[in-house]
């Protein structure tokens, strides 16, 4: 799950081999939009926050999870 404050939505991707990624970075290289361009200034961070659920799938609510998620991020 990626945080509504992240400065951009991701994207997802999955591979066969493994790989599960969240990425608000590299769509260009994927010829799915532009190329991604982000600056950062000198002192100043970039901070982006994801949470990953592992569930049995039986009385899974992704709307919950997600809720959750978002009563986390903040204090």
């Amino acid at each position: 799950m990626a945080a509504p404050e992240n400065f951009r939505p991701s994207w997802w991707h999955n591979r066969d081999y493994g790989p599960f990624v969240a990425n608000p970075f590299g769509r260009g290289a994927m010829k799915q939009g532009p190329p991604s361009v982000v600056l950062v200034a000198a002192g100043k961070e970039l901070r982006l926050r994801f949470a990953a659920v592992l569930h049995d799938g039986q009385d899974y609510d992704p709307a919950e999870a997600y809720q959750e998620f978002l009563g986390l991020l903040r204090p």
